[in-house]
């Protein structure tokens, strides 16, 4: 959120168009490499979960393999 409002600042500061179009690029790309990190992140913790939860499914497997 503080990203955003200083990005309006600075956006209503701007007089040229080419700087303006350049500040709104890096604002992208920042916005977007954001997204990709945070959802690489949610992806690690879900696959934590499910492996967490797999595990004692995989305990009554090598179990019932041995008997």
């Amino acid at each position: 959120m503080q990203h955003g409002s200083e990005f309006i600042s600075q956006l209503t500061s701007i007089k040229e168009l080419a700087k303006l179009i350049e500040l709104q690029s890096e604002y992208a790309k920042n916005a977007y490499e954001t997204f990709v990190a945070e959802t690489k992140r949610i992806s690690e913790l879900y696959s934590d979960l499910f492996k967490q939860t797999a595990r004692p499914f995989e305990n009554l497997i090598e179990k019932n393999k041995a008997a």
